[in-house]
């Protein structure tokens, strides 16, 4: 917060700085690998850049490199590492601005650096459902305890050769790896990963129960691997043609 009133108002700076730690902690839970080897005020100034046109109050590179006594090219490796780690946390910013400048030939200059952040945008965003996967799967994972978390990935990397990255493009072995490490305790992640990706991506879901007990989720030839592609077919849809509502049935 101390920080943001160094660059903004104490007004905008309170916003922007709660905005912020609401990012850095979701950021710490999905992917805590992400903040390994970087400085905390570069950290600070590629989110507090980006953050600036959430709230309409962008300042240029040069600004906010100065007040936090960093390098303009750490803020610009800062700020690309951001969007491209966690897009779907940033898909609402408008990016394209430009402002007076002395010295440009249309008495111009976006204050976007050449537009970079537009291309990293659209190209996160066109990978955007598989982050938002694996975002789901590393909150599921850390729903059950950090230390079970770190250990399912380590045993799937180093048992079943499944890297995180390598997730959504093995659903069908990474379901297979669960089912031999957890047993049928497996089918209470994949549904706790259903939910949360569904939350994520903003489907409405009807869950529906029955009496047996959870050995499977009871949507006919619907496995973990088909159920992920739905929800792949109907995030495009979404985006293209609006909202979607599904129906999931589980054993209770």
């Amino acid at each position: 917060m101390l920080a943001a009133r160094r660059i903004w108002s104490p007004e905008i700076a309170d916003d922007i700085g709660s905005n912020a730690l609401q990012i850095l902690a979701n950021a710490s839970r999905t992917n805590l690998r992400f903040f390994n080897a970087k400085a905390s005020r570069s950290l600070l100034a590629g989110l507090f850049y980006i953050l600036g046109y959430r709230f309409k109050a962008a300042k240029t590179q040069k600004e906010i490199a100065t007040s936090l006594g960093i390098s303009e090219l750490s803020l610009r490796k800062s700020y690309k590492s951001w969007l491209n780690n966690f897009p779907s946390l940033f898909t609402d910013i408008a990016v394209i601005t430009t402002r007076p400048c002395r010295g440009s030939k249309n008495g111009k200059q976006s204050t976007l650096h050449n537009g970079s952040l537009n291309g990293i945008l659209a190209k996160a965003n066109s990978q955007s459902f598989d982050l938002l996967l694996l975002e789901a799967i590393d909150e599921a994972f850390y729903a059950i305890g950090e230390s079970a978390k770190t250990l399912l990935y380590s045993n799937l990397e180093k048992t079943f050769q499944i890297k995180r990255t390598d997730i959504p493009t093995r659903i069908t072995d990474f379901a297979k790896a669960l089912e031999k490490i957890l047993g049928s305790g497996s089918r209470f992640l994949e549904i706790l990963i259903m939910k949360k990706l569904h939350v994520k991506i903003g489907v409405a879901c009807k869950w529906q129960y029955c009496k047996y007990p959870m050995t499977k989720l009871v949507v006919p030839e619907v496995d973990f691997q088909k159920y992920v592609d739905l929800m792949r077919e109907i995030f495009e849809a979404k985006n293209k043609d609006g909202c979607t509502e599904i129906g999931v049935f589980v054993c209770e």
